[in-house]
């Protein structure tokens, strides 16, 4: 009787550990990456016309967003948000926005709860981020919302 209850000790304990294991392969395949980014020719975004706008207190270069064809056919069917915004167009490896999490192809869409239209109201949202308290960034990735927290 007392092996027998040690065996299902043992094998409650290993359930336990496959299940712990199955959560965190579960969530980190759903937690966004940088492998799990689009290659170019299937993006939901492009820059429309203008300049690149440089953050570089952050590491970020943006540009306006723009949606693509291939968004207007997806966003219903794949229930994907459409939304202004300023699309990131590259990210120092060693910046601020890096080490949050930002990737290019993000679309920033609400800096401190501010909805930003482009490139320009992002990058003057995203240069007052501070030192003494969070600045809570909105974005799209894939067409899916997410948001961080920045400090410089």
């Amino acid at each position: 009787m007392r092996m027998r209850s040690a065996v299902a000790r043992i094998v409650r304990a290993a359930g336990l550990a496959s299940a712990l294991a199955l959560t965190a392969v579960a969530g980190s395949a759903a937690a966004p990456s940088s492998s799990d980014a689009q290659p170019a020719q299937e993006s939901l975004y492009r820059c429309a016309a203008g300049e690149p706008v440089a953050v570089a207190t952050l590491g970020l270069d943006l540009c306006d967003a723009e949606p693509t064809t291939l968004l207007a056919r997806r966003a219903e069917p794949d229930n994907l948000q459409t939304r202004e915004g300023a699309l990131v167009v590259e990210v120092e490896d060693d910046g601020i926005a890096a080490v949050a999490g930002v990737q290019p192809g993000d679309v920033i869409y609400r800096v401190a709860g501010v909805d930003v239209a482009g490139a320009e109201d992002a990058g003057a949202g995203l240069a007052s981020v501070g030192t003494d308290s969070d600045t809570q960034i909105n974005f799209l990735r894939r067409g899916r919302p997410y948001r961080i927290k920045l400090r410089r």
